[in-house]
């Protein structure tokens, strides 16, 4: 239970109010991925066949400039960021939901092992042991510290986000793609006779430099990747391990049961009610604590939080 308390402090964000920066976190991301989505490695213009004079055409598509496609890498970690502080809400927000769904269907036993005390029971030597819990994937990365933990949020986001821009079927790969054809491809004549239209296609950045921030982009991409690949592996080898030695732990306590005579029987009914009423105040408590968590923003996103916050979000 004590494992999502990671998320929490006296000072943050009650639920409702990180529900409400990450949607709008969701809005500011989605509107920079359409201006991406719409990107264009040249500008379209039209004139009369007849009128082909410079005055004469009309620009009907404006592509990106220089400036612009040095801009990309920015934005896309900017897209990142705000992911990256939607996936630490959204996160929380599941991790309280948790807890409270932990509290109330809190059992005696549960109860037992956290106050460290022995769970009354009818000893029998020819009962098989559980096994001790396998440390899980989630398990392993709610074990994680909040900057390491935020830090796996943020290569998985910028990962994804780099990645769907320049991958096959992403913008900047359809925008290459693009140039490329017009590059061959510089002009076009629809119609016939003097009502032709000629629709000219300027290329608005040099073919190379385009290359040159797809390289870059590439290369960021496989350095994140690399990053997060190794937490996946740091946690599948504690997964491993951890599986190892709960399979050992039971094995052992088969052996033992079977090495043991039948345990006396103890007193049972007056103490398991005792530890019930303990366990049922226990529960109110926490309930109460509960409702006083509130989300905290890591420093790494705390930046990101301001600049959401501050266009109308309310802790």
């Amino acid at each position: 239970m004590t494992k999502d308390l990671i998320f929490f402090g006296k000072d943050g964000l009650s639920s409702t109010s990180a529900n409400h920066i990450a949607n709008m976190a969701k809005e500011a991301y989605q509107e920079l991925e359409h201006k991406l989505n719409e990107l264009s490695f040249y500008e379209v213009s039209k004139s009369l066949l007849d009128q082909a004079t410079v005055s004469r055409k009309v620009v009907v598509k404006k592509g990106c400039d220089s400036a612009s496609l040095q801009s990309f890498e920015q934005d896309l970690l900017k897209i990142a960021g705000y992911k990256s502080l939607i996936a630490w809400l959204r996160e929380a927000i599941k991790a309280k939901e948790m807890l409270y769904s932990e509290i109330a269907n809190y059992t005696l036993a549960d109860y037992c092992k956290m106050k460290g005390v022995e769970f009354p029971k009818m000893q029998s030597s020819d009962k098989m042991p559980d096994r001790e819990p396998v440390l899980t994937e989630s398990d392993y990365y709610a074990s994680l510290s909040v900057s390491r933990r935020n830090r796996y949020y943020e290569l998985e986001t910028k990962v994804a986000t780099i990645g769907k821009f320049i991958h096959d079927g992403g913008a900047f790969s359809n925008a290459r793609y693009n140039l490329d054809n017009v590059i061959n491809n510089p002009c076009d004549i629809i119609g016939q006779g003097h009502d032709s239209i000629i629709v000219e296609n300027t290329p608005t950045v040099d073919r190379g430099e385009v290359e040159d921030v797809f390289n870059q982009l590439q290369k960021l991409h496989r350095e994140y990747q690399k990053e997060l690949n190794a937490i996946k592996s740091d946690c599948q080898k504690a997964v491993f391990e951890s599986t190892a030695a709960s399979n050992k732990k039971y094995e052992e306590a088969v052996q033992r049961i079977k090495d043991e005579d039948e345990a006396q029987r103890n007193i049972y009914s007056n103490r398991v009610a005792a530890l019930e009423a303990e366990k049922n105040t226990y529960v109110n408590e926490e309930s109460e604590r509960l409702k006083l968590l509130k989300i905290v923003i890591p420093d790494s996103l705390k930046s990101v939080y301001d600049e959401i916050n501050s266009l109308g979000g309310k802790q």
